[in-house]
């Protein structure tokens, strides 16, 4: 292919430009000084793009639904509108997690029969924001995740720090989840993902249960067949669900046990403790049917005004996992206030977009995001990229039509000069001192 149309779009989060349009002055730069050379083959390509997304926490939907009817507004045009992030993923927590007001379930204390099931406390505030959301993007695929068991089938007797599910109550647990399917159903919410646990490998002070692989793998063999019962057959069952550093212990317990591979779609990955990117790639090349999804990540210890690094750190994600196997993108809290909550157990977290006195504030990691999920549509194809210099990192796709997308990000304090080659043509370019930019390269 020839290129024939090139736009270049900018964030100088410093200098407040957002998206802004910068072709003109990339047409007037001539490389004849040293530069960094970005390869492309865009025959070469790698998985196909699931989506962006963000989490619809009880905390989100709770800011979500104090906010007065502009805010509203803002907030799901910003994220799920075609001049917004064009958010196409949802993640949900079933029951409580720590950004909930406080621990609940959804049936009476030790009701083994599952006759109190009700989703009525997802009413008040979830749903109506997801149902929002769906306004502008009716094709929304949503994720749900468990934090923990009801206290009663934990080894612990509690929701919180850790514990076990007791195996005797593997089928009922299972139920359990099955119910939630059903009644999200009902309210007109397929729920496409189904993680088996979230982070179940931390012990924590909010609701968290502790399982192995072998202990994952095991109750996976119990909810897959009952998902095929129920009618459920095509829900999407999530392992791991936690951080890049536990990928390989996990992987080694899958191999070791090739019977749940019937059951289970893919591997959930988190961002905290460990930017080990090889990692990613490990989860295709151990079995290359699993497919990879990235599920959680936030900027931890409250919200930072003017944060540049929060962005970056989101870019360099996205593109370190995109390049290695990732799939889709699930940010966690869609909008918190400012403290960096509610959180029933204090831990204050940052979220892209944060309401303080009815006013949004767009942090720099919901610009560094749309650089992505703005211009790499679901369907898109990752494709083959290199960069001569480890200054600038890099993430190409090509969409449906055809389109060739290439996110260049830099970190560095130094402004720098590259080339983009594509087949046996040179495109100039320069991207200031941590800046983030998008191509756009059409025949």
């Amino acid at each position: 292919m020839t290129i024939q149309k090139i736009k270049c779009y900018q964030t100088d989060y410093r200098k407040n430009e957002y998206f802004l349009d910068v072709t003109d002055k990339q047409k007037s730069i001539k490389t004849d000084g040293p530069f960094t050379t970005i390869y492309l083959n865009p025959n070469r390509k790698k998985q196909r793009i699931i989506g962006f997304g963000g989490a619809f926490t009880e905390s989100a939907s709770y800011v979500y639904y104090n906010s007065d009817h502009e805010t509203k507004k803002r907030i799901i045009e910003g994220y799920f509108g075609q001049d917004g992030l064009r958010y196409n993923l949802g993640r949900l927590s079933v029951h409580s997690c720590d950004f909930s007001l406080n621990s609940y379930t959804y049936i009476e204390e030790c009701d083994e029969s599952l006759n109190s099931f009700t989703i009525e406390r997802e009413k008040i505030y979830v749903l109506p924001f997801v149902n929002a959301a769906k306004t502008l993007q009716p094709d929304l695929q949503l994720m749900a995740a468990p934090w923990s068991p009801p206290a009663f089938m934990k080894t612990n007797g509690r929701m919180n720090y850790g514990g076990k599910l007791k195996e005797e109550y593997y089928p009922l647990w299972a139920g359990y989840l099955i119910k939630y399917l059903e009644e999200m159903k009902k309210h007109g919410h397929e729920i496409e993902y189904l993680s088996i646990q979230n982070e179940p490998e931390a012990v924590q002070v909010w609701e968290s249960c502790i399982y192995t692989p072998k202990e994952a793998i095991a109750f996976a063999k119990v909810l897959g067949p009952l998902l095929k019962e129920k009618g459920f057959r095509q829900t999407k069952v999530i392992l791991l669900d936690h951080n890049r550093d536990l990928i390989a212990k996990w992987m080694e317990g899958i191999a070791e046990d090739p019977e749940v591979l019937p059951w289970i779609w893919g591997i959930g990955i988190h961002w905290y403790v460990s930017e080990d990117f090889d990692k990613v790639a490990l989860i295709k090349e151990t079995i290359p049917s699993l497919h990879v999804i990235f599920t959680e990540g936030c900027q931890e210890g409250g919200v930072r005004l003017g944060s540049i690094q929060t962005g970056e750190r989101y870019a360099r994600n996205i593109i370190g996992d995109f390049t290695r196997g990732c799939e889709g993108f699930i940010d966690w809290n869609l909008v918190l206030d400012e403290h960096g909550g509610p959180n029933h157990v204090g831990n204050f977290c940052d979220a892209p977009m944060i309401v303080k006195d009815n006013q949004v504030i767009f942090k720099s990691s919901y610009y560094y995001i749309g650089h992505f999920s703005k211009f790499l549509l679901p369907s898109a194809f990752v494709i083959d990229s290199m960069v001569s210099d480890k200054d600038l990192s890099v993430l190409a796709g090509v969409n449906p039509d055809g389109r060739i997308v290439v996110v260049i990000l830099n970190e560095t304090d130094r402004n720098t000069a590259y080339q983009i080659a594509i087949n046996n043509q040179k495109i100039d370019g320069f991207i200031p001192a941590h800046t983030i930019q998008t191509w756009c390269l059409d025949e």
